[in-house]
Protein backbone atom coordinates (compact mmCIF):
# COMPACT_ATOMS: atom_id res chain seq x y z
CA UNK A 1 0.00 0.00 0.00
CA UNK A 2 1.47 3.32 -1.06
CA UNK A 3 1.14 6.28 1.25
CA UNK A 4 0.01 9.10 -1.05
CA UNK A 5 1.28 11.71 1.43
CA UNK A 6 4.87 10.78 0.68
CA UNK A 7 7.04 13.18 -1.37
CA UNK A 8 6.14 13.83 -5.00
CA UNK A 9 8.58 11.31 -6.38
CA UNK A 10 7.19 8.05 -7.73
CA UNK A 11 9.42 5.16 -8.71
CA UNK A 12 8.05 2.53 -11.05
CA UNK A 13 9.38 -0.95 -11.52
CA UNK A 14 9.93 -2.33 -15.00
CA UNK A 15 6.64 -4.26 -14.72
CA UNK A 16 4.77 -0.93 -14.62
CA UNK A 17 3.61 -1.09 -11.00
CA UNK A 18 4.01 2.14 -9.09
CA UNK A 19 6.12 1.58 -5.98
CA UNK A 20 6.93 3.49 -2.83
CA UNK A 21 10.40 4.97 -3.51
CA UNK A 22 11.72 3.75 -0.17
CA UNK A 23 10.60 0.16 -0.60
CA UNK A 24 11.48 -0.11 -4.29
CA UNK A 25 15.00 1.35 -4.15
CA UNK A 26 16.08 0.89 -0.56
CA UNK A 27 14.88 -2.63 0.11
CA UNK A 28 17.62 -4.81 1.63
CA UNK A 29 19.61 -6.85 -0.81
CA UNK A 30 23.12 -8.02 -1.66
CA UNK A 31 25.61 -5.16 -1.70
CA UNK A 32 23.20 -2.51 -0.44
CA UNK A 33 24.66 -1.05 2.72
CA UNK A 34 22.81 0.84 5.40
CA UNK A 35 24.75 4.02 4.63
CA UNK A 36 23.63 4.02 0.99
CA UNK A 37 20.01 3.30 1.96
CA UNK A 38 20.01 6.13 4.49
CA UNK A 39 21.53 8.57 2.02
CA UNK A 40 18.96 7.66 -0.64
CA UNK A 41 16.11 8.03 1.83
CA UNK A 42 17.32 11.53 2.68
CA UNK A 43 17.71 12.53 -0.97
CA UNK A 44 14.25 11.27 -1.90
CA UNK A 45 12.67 13.08 1.04
CA UNK A 46 14.41 16.34 0.13
CA UNK A 47 13.42 16.24 -3.55
CA UNK A 48 9.71 16.10 -2.81
CA UNK A 49 9.38 17.78 0.56
CA UNK A 50 7.71 20.90 -0.87
CA UNK A 51 4.49 19.10 -1.86
CA UNK A 52 2.86 16.97 0.88
CA UNK A 53 -0.03 15.91 -1.39
CA UNK A 54 1.38 15.22 -4.83
CA UNK A 55 -0.63 14.28 -7.89
CA UNK A 56 0.49 10.84 -9.06
CA UNK A 57 1.73 10.65 -12.66
CA UNK A 58 -0.64 8.83 -14.99
CA UNK A 59 0.31 5.38 -16.34
CA UNK A 60 -0.29 6.74 -19.86
CA UNK A 61 2.34 9.44 -19.41
CA UNK A 62 4.81 6.96 -17.96
CA UNK A 63 4.27 4.63 -20.92
CA UNK A 64 4.69 7.53 -23.39
CA UNK A 65 7.95 8.50 -21.67
CA UNK A 66 9.30 4.96 -21.81
CA UNK A 67 8.42 4.59 -25.47
CA UNK A 68 10.00 7.93 -26.39
CA UNK A 69 13.21 7.11 -24.54
CA UNK A 70 13.30 3.64 -26.08
CA UNK A 71 13.07 5.06 -29.61
CA UNK A 72 15.96 7.43 -28.94
CA UNK A 73 17.97 4.66 -27.29
CA UNK A 74 17.47 2.36 -30.27
CA UNK A 75 18.48 5.10 -32.70
CA UNK A 76 21.64 5.84 -30.74
CA UNK A 77 22.57 2.17 -30.49
CA UNK A 78 22.19 1.65 -34.23
CA UNK A 79 24.10 4.81 -35.06
CA UNK A 80 26.88 4.61 -32.48
CA UNK A 81 27.35 1.31 -30.70
CA UNK A 82 26.36 -0.84 -33.66
CA UNK A 83 28.63 1.10 -36.00
CA UNK A 84 31.60 0.84 -33.63
CA UNK A 85 31.07 -2.89 -33.20
CA UNK A 86 31.05 -3.25 -36.99
CA UNK A 87 34.43 -1.55 -37.27
CA UNK A 88 33.42 1.93 -38.42
CA UNK A 89 36.06 4.56 -37.62
CA UNK A 90 35.21 6.10 -34.25
CA UNK A 91 35.70 9.64 -35.56
CA UNK A 92 33.01 9.12 -38.20
CA UNK A 93 30.71 7.60 -35.62
CA UNK A 94 31.23 10.54 -33.26
CA UNK A 95 30.26 13.06 -35.94
CA UNK A 96 27.05 11.18 -36.77
CA UNK A 97 26.24 10.47 -33.12
CA UNK A 98 26.42 14.11 -32.09
CA UNK A 99 23.73 15.11 -34.60
CA UNK A 100 21.27 12.88 -32.71
CA UNK A 101 22.33 13.27 -29.09
CA UNK A 102 22.60 17.07 -29.07
CA UNK A 103 19.94 18.86 -27.05
CA UNK A 104 16.29 17.89 -26.57
CA UNK A 105 14.07 16.36 -29.24
CA UNK A 106 10.36 17.25 -29.42
CA UNK A 107 7.98 14.53 -30.53
CA UNK A 108 4.34 15.40 -31.37
CA UNK A 109 1.99 12.76 -29.95
CA UNK A 110 -1.80 12.76 -29.67
CA UNK A 111 -2.06 16.54 -29.85
CA UNK A 112 0.69 17.28 -27.34
CA UNK A 113 4.46 17.60 -27.24
CA UNK A 114 6.88 15.13 -25.69
CA UNK A 115 10.41 16.42 -25.08
CA UNK A 116 13.03 13.68 -24.78
CA UNK A 117 16.80 13.86 -24.45
CA UNK A 118 19.92 12.67 -22.67
CA UNK A 119 21.57 14.36 -19.71
CA UNK A 120 24.27 13.59 -17.15
CA UNK A 121 26.16 14.95 -14.18
CA UNK A 122 29.17 15.29 -16.50
CA UNK A 123 28.29 16.27 -20.05
CA UNK A 124 30.20 16.59 -23.29
CA UNK A 125 27.80 19.03 -24.91
CA UNK A 126 26.57 21.98 -22.78
CA UNK A 127 23.19 21.66 -24.54
CA UNK A 128 22.68 18.42 -22.59
CA UNK A 129 23.44 19.88 -19.15
CA UNK A 130 21.06 18.78 -16.40
CA UNK A 131 18.61 21.24 -14.91
CA UNK A 132 18.02 21.33 -11.15
CA UNK A 133 15.27 18.66 -11.25
CA UNK A 134 17.38 16.30 -13.36
CA UNK A 135 20.49 16.83 -11.24
CA UNK A 136 18.62 15.91 -8.06
CA UNK A 137 17.38 12.68 -9.61
CA UNK A 138 20.78 11.85 -11.13
CA UNK A 139 22.32 12.10 -7.67
CA UNK A 140 19.71 9.65 -6.37
CA UNK A 141 20.50 7.23 -9.19
CA UNK A 142 24.24 7.59 -8.63
CA UNK A 143 23.90 6.68 -4.95
CA UNK A 144 21.66 3.74 -5.82
CA UNK A 145 23.95 2.34 -8.51
CA UNK A 146 27.03 2.73 -6.35
CA UNK A 147 25.14 0.69 -3.74
CA UNK A 148 24.63 -2.15 -6.21
CA UNK A 149 21.13 -1.40 -7.49
CA UNK A 150 20.49 -2.53 -11.08
CA UNK A 151 19.85 0.63 -13.19
CA UNK A 152 17.28 -1.30 -15.23
CA UNK A 153 15.03 -1.24 -12.15
CA UNK A 154 15.36 2.50 -11.54
CA UNK A 155 12.94 5.09 -12.89
CA UNK A 156 11.46 8.27 -11.39
CA UNK A 157 8.34 10.10 -12.54
CA UNK A 158 6.86 13.24 -11.03
CA UNK A 159 4.32 16.01 -11.63
CA UNK A 160 6.13 19.36 -11.36
CA UNK A 161 4.75 22.90 -11.15
CA UNK A 162 7.39 25.07 -12.81
CA UNK A 163 8.18 28.68 -11.92
CA UNK A 164 6.40 29.81 -15.11
CA UNK A 165 3.13 28.32 -13.87
CA UNK A 166 3.37 25.40 -16.31
CA UNK A 167 2.46 22.00 -14.86
CA UNK A 168 4.53 19.24 -16.44
CA UNK A 169 5.05 15.52 -16.20
CA UNK A 170 8.72 14.60 -15.82
CA UNK A 171 10.36 11.19 -16.11
CA UNK A 172 13.97 10.10 -15.92
CA UNK A 173 15.84 6.78 -16.14
CA UNK A 174 19.58 6.16 -15.68
CA UNK A 175 21.87 4.60 -18.26
CA UNK A 176 24.98 2.57 -17.45
CA UNK A 177 28.16 2.82 -19.51
CA UNK A 178 28.72 -0.13 -21.82
CA UNK A 179 32.18 -1.27 -22.91
CA UNK A 180 31.65 0.17 -26.38
CA UNK A 181 30.70 3.54 -24.90
CA UNK A 182 34.19 3.77 -23.41
CA UNK A 183 35.61 4.19 -26.92
CA UNK A 184 34.57 7.85 -26.65
CA UNK A 185 34.03 8.19 -22.88
CA UNK A 186 36.66 6.05 -21.18
CA UNK A 187 40.18 6.84 -19.93
CA UNK A 188 42.04 5.26 -22.87
CA UNK A 189 40.62 7.15 -25.83
CA UNK A 190 42.53 6.86 -29.11
CA UNK A 191 44.60 10.10 -29.51
CA UNK A 192 43.16 11.17 -32.93
CA UNK A 193 39.64 10.67 -31.56
CA UNK A 194 40.49 12.55 -28.38
CA UNK A 195 41.85 15.43 -30.47
CA UNK A 196 38.54 15.54 -32.37
CA UNK A 197 36.52 15.56 -29.13
CA UNK A 198 38.63 18.36 -27.66
CA UNK A 199 38.26 20.38 -30.85
CA UNK A 200 34.48 20.00 -30.92
CA UNK A 201 33.95 20.37 -27.18
CA UNK A 202 36.83 22.11 -25.39
CA UNK A 203 34.86 22.07 -22.11
CA UNK A 204 34.15 18.31 -22.35
CA UNK A 205 33.58 16.59 -18.98
CA UNK A 206 32.42 13.20 -20.27
CA UNK A 207 35.63 11.16 -20.23
CA UNK A 208 37.22 8.90 -17.66
CA UNK A 209 34.18 6.70 -17.22
CA UNK A 210 34.40 2.99 -16.43
CA UNK A 211 32.17 0.10 -17.48
CA UNK A 212 28.76 -0.04 -15.74
CA UNK A 213 29.20 3.41 -14.17
CA UNK A 214 26.18 5.69 -14.51
CA UNK A 215 26.80 7.55 -17.75
CA UNK A 216 23.69 9.70 -17.59
CA UNK A 217 19.98 9.30 -18.10
CA UNK A 218 17.11 9.60 -20.53
CA UNK A 219 14.87 12.49 -19.51
CA UNK A 220 11.33 13.21 -20.69
CA UNK A 221 9.15 16.29 -20.16
CA UNK A 222 5.46 16.52 -21.15
CA UNK A 223 3.50 19.79 -20.63
CA UNK A 224 0.14 19.09 -18.99
CA UNK A 225 -1.72 22.43 -19.22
Amino acid sequence: MIDETRPAVFVRSIDGERRDPVSSILSPGPGRGQIVRTALLLLIALTGACDPNPSPPSPEDVLAARQSALRLDQELHVMALGSLENGTDARQVLTAYLTVIEGTHSIPAAGRRIDVGRTALRVRNPANAADDWERDKLEIFRFAMEGGVDPATLEISEIVDEATGQRVFRWIKPVAMEETCLTCHGDRIDPPLLDQIEELYPADEATGYYSLEMGGAYSVRIPLN
